[in-house]
């Protein structure tokens, strides 16, 4: 018999595996974002007010999960796991299209704000590539591929 420890991470594999499937992500990258933003601590709170496992800011929870029809209770609702990680990543996938599937793009987005990077963008900087390179080397290359200059189409990471 597995312990409330096993058990946990299984219901979160099964639930990344999913998620990844339904949402066309790759779980190499979720779990590498996940790595980045809360080193997989459940309860992580950032000093900008980040919550659980994918670091989602409470505005974001709730504009996603009133958006995917996810109840809400809150900010507290982003420390039960799998409400955390399912919408983590809807708003990964969310990112994605919204910039037609540039990956540094979507992951800057996602640590930085949409406003931030489309600022950036219309301003004619470019300041995707510091967040993209620490999610893309938080986990070994054999666990996200080779993501280099992939951007028409997050679905090809593995």
């Amino acid at each position: 018999m597995k312990d409330a420890g096993a058990l946990k991470i299984d219901r979160l594999s099964r639930l990344i595996v999913r998620m990844a499937r339904e949402n066309n992500l790759s779980s190499g990258l979720i779990l590498s974002v996940m790595k980045v933003e809360s080193g997989f601590r459940g309860w992580a709170t950032s000093p900008r007010g980040a919550l659980g496992l994918m670091q989602l800011m409470p505005e974001t929870g709730a504009w996603m999960a009133q958006r995917y029809g996810i109840g809400w209770d809150g900010p507290a609702t982003l420390l039960d796991e799998e409400k955390n990680t399912t919408l983590g990543i809807r708003y990964l996938a969310y990112l994605r299209d919204k910039y037609s599937g540039d990956l540094e793009k979507a992951l800057s987005a996602y640590n930085r704000g949409p406003a931030k990077v489309d600022g950036e963008v219309s301003g004619g900087k470019n300041g995707t590539l510091k967040y993209f390179r620490k999610v893309r080397y938080s986990l070994p290359r054999f666990a996200l591929g080779d993501i280099r200059g992939r951007r028409s189409n997050v679905a090809s990471i593995e």
